[in-house]
């Protein structure tokens, strides 16, 4: 078989728009990660570190609140006895 130069010709000129595509496609995919790495991403981690913090003090929030009605029921008995 004989292949002709004007379809190897066309198929190099369709990979090399495909090669060039991608590098392009790559590139924005770069600066996309570039981006979300060096800004959208600390500031996420801040944003999920404070939540977490604020849970933790609600928790301990709720074990003060537990506390404070056990020892309020105990004082309550004692004086109930008393009188």
């Amino acid at each position: 078989m004989h292949y002709g130069s004007g379809k190897t010709g066309c198929r190099s000129c369709v990979c090399s728009a495909k090669l060039k595509a991608s590098q392009t496609s790559l590139a924005t995919s770069e600066r996309e990660l570039a981006f979300l790495t060096d800004s959208q991403i600390p500031e996420q981690v801040k944003d999920v570190a404070s939540l977490q913090a604020v849970k933790v003090l609600h928790d301990d929030y709720d074990l003060k609140i537990a506390r404070q009605d056990y020892f309020t029921n105990n004082q309550n008995q004692v004086l109930f006895n008393v009188v």
